[in-house]
């Protein structure tokens, strides 16, 4: 982005930053630098307000140095290698605040996830217990219809045998017309 200038936490646990840069930068930086962090996770930044002081404003302060490019400063004198020693332990505890928060989404999803399998699990319990019900009405229908086969098979053996019955008899009257006649 082309910004310059140096940040300061200082012991009011404010954080002064003086910066250079082209104004569509700044309105850039500004939004950058606006976080709203997580304030449970004391590692997560959080900013509550951002004061401008342009140059020649009321509250405008002159810059401690020029600047060269865009520095932390620690408040105090340092070789570049404590310098990156702790911009890198910084960048850690930042790393690990990010994957704290990914673990929080992760663990969220999963309880989203493990509530819907319940249900699903309760669903197909359900769907389990009227499928049983189902079979055992189907089983008890099939012992029915199995009834109702056999007295149907009853039923055509005894219209056979009326059937026959009916023949015998007919055959009985017609003897005894004859016979009838006969006399």
């Amino acid at each position: 982005m082309g910004i310059k200038g140096r940040v300061k936490n200082l012991e009011d646990r404010t954080v002064e930053i003086f910066c250079e840069c082209e104004s569509n930068d700044y309105e850039i930086f500004k939004e950058i630098i606006s976080v709203k962090g997580d304030t449970v996770n004391l590692f997560a930044p959080t900013v509550r307000e951002i004061k401008v002081f342009p140059d020649g404003s009321d509250g405008y302060v002159q810059p401690p140095t020029s600047f060269g490019h865009f520095e932390i400063d620690y408040g105090a004198k340092m070789t570049t290698a404590e310098k990156e020693s702790i911009e890198r332990s910084e960048i850690g505890i930042l790393a690990l605040a990010g994957v704290n928060a990914n673990i929080k989404d992760v663990v969220g999803k999963q309880d989203t996830m493990n509530n819907k399998l319940d249900t699903m699990n309760t669903t197909l319990g359900g769907i389990g217990t009227q499928l049983g019900d189902a079979l055992t009405r189907y089983d008890s229908f099939g012992k029915d219809m199995g009834a109702i086969r056999q007295d149907i098979s009853d039923m055509k053996l005894l219209a056979n045998e009326i059937r026959d019955f009916k023949d015998i008899f007919a055959r009985y009257v017609d003897y005894q017309i004859e016979q009838g006649k006969k006399k």
